[in-house]
């Protein structure tokens, strides 16, 4: 997620503009939703919770894809020097440099989490490649966790504000339907893949017994 400089006064910027901007509003509160809920499982790992664990993390990997589609849109626009995205203003330093460190570590932290699940990672596991991918999983979530957190400080009160708009605000915008399917279909669609492979999936073993 980035801040923002709002534009100068009299700028009007373009519908796609905003309703991107609203769009990723809304899947950033879905994404604290879900993180959220698959954090509250960490401290519990140990009892058995690691199945939820694991398919929460998975569920969630389709909101976490079009997020990052969403909000590298905006990036690749605007570094190419596109007008409209100019005109919205610059990203905040400080979040440029965080964002960087929050890609890099969502990509590490879910693509490690994937592969332990593949692998079966368990207590007395002979695959080697077993307390590597541990230590990549547990070192990513460090640097998202704190990453997140910058960006979520930062963000909240627009991401809110942009999304009450879009949900029947004064400042109506086209398109708020598809957004708001789109937002909601994710949140769905990571309960149903988190409750499937939950109850459903292989046995992978304890990823981190």
């Amino acid at each position: 997620m980035s801040e923002e400089i709002p534009p100068a006064p009299g700028v009007r910027l373009p519908v796609r503009i905003l309703a991107r901007r609203r769009l990723i509003a809304q899947l950033g509160l879905v994404l604290v939703a879900l993180v959220g809920a698959e954090v509250l499982t960490i401290p519990f790992l140990a009892d058995g919770l690691v199945p939820l664990h694991v398919a929460l993390g998975l569920g969630t990997i389709p909101a976490v894809a079009v997020k990052l589609v969403a909000t590298g849109d905006r990036t690749v626009r605007y570094y190419l020097g596109r007008p409209e995205e100019r005109a919205e203003g610059a990203p905040d330093d400080l979040l440029r440099i965080t964002a960087v460190v929050l890609v890099l570590s969502t990509l590490a932290l879910f693509g490690s989490g994937v592969v332990l699940w593949l692998l079966g990672i368990g207590v007395g596991s002979r695959l080697l490649a077993g307390p590597a991918w541990i230590l990549i999983h547990e070192l990513s979530f460090i640097a998202f966790a704190f990453a997140a957190m910058v960006h979520a400080l930062s963000y909240a009160s627009r991401a809110v504000r942009w999304t009450r708009d879009d949900w029947g605000g004064s400042a109506a915008l086209a398109g708020a339907a598809r957004r708001h399917g789109l937002a909601l279909g994710l949140l769905g669609l990571a309960i149903v893949v988190a409750v499937l492979i939950a109850a459903f999936g292989p046995a992978r073993g304890a990823v981190f017994g």
